[in-house]
């Protein structure tokens, strides 16, 4: 009866989570905003003012808050507008090898990359789509961005391609 008991006990016991990697984080990215394009997730804090929020009101998530749990999004940490990296650092339990040994800047970049810096100046979270990129070229740019990574696209068939040594360093805005 006791070792019934011990495996019950196993089986019921809460499994830790798989860490949370940067290929889960970009496939939750590029399945929101390149293919379902969903509007990128930003706070109104004044008359025609924004900041990008990991959650919001309507439901919508940034490309990090996608793969988030609750308990985090509602910390204060991200309520906070903390940067990827300090959220990595509080929570990196959470997370991926490859990604806890990231810098600070490396993360805030990558947030920077999948979500902040594409948001339309001036969008505050209004009917337009509120990318600053038409979906074409937010394709392209994730593309990139998923080779300088090693990552796969969500939904190919060909393996991962080696990194690019180049790649896109200041945020693309177009008039």
């Amino acid at each position: 009866m006791a070792k019934t008991t011990q495996a019950s006990t196993k089986r019921k016991a809460k499994r830790k989570p798989k860490p949370i990697t940067l290929q889960d984080i970009f496939d939750a990215a590029w399945n929101a905003f390149i293919i379902e394009k969903k509007p990128p997730c930003v706070c109104n804090v004044g008359l025609n003012e924004c900041v990008c929020v990991y959650a919001n009101s309507n439901g919508d998530r940034c490309a990090i808050g996608l793969v988030l749990p609750d308990h985090v999004i509602e910390s204060d940490y991200c309520k906070s507008h903390k940067g990827f990296g300090d959220i990595v650092e509080a929570f990196s339990d959470l997370f991926h090898s490859e990604i806890t040994s990231k810098s600070k800047s490396e993360l805030n970049f990558i947030q920077k990359c999948l979500h902040d810096e594409m948001v339309e100046r001036g969008y505050v979270g209004e009917s337009n789509r509120g990318w600053c990129l038409p979906s074409h070229a937010m394709r392209t740019y994730y593309t990139l961005f998923a080779q300088r990574y090693y990552l796969q696209i969500p939904g190919s068939k060909q393996e991962r391609a080696p990194p690019i040594t180049t790649f896109i360093k200041e945020p693309v805005y177009v008039s």
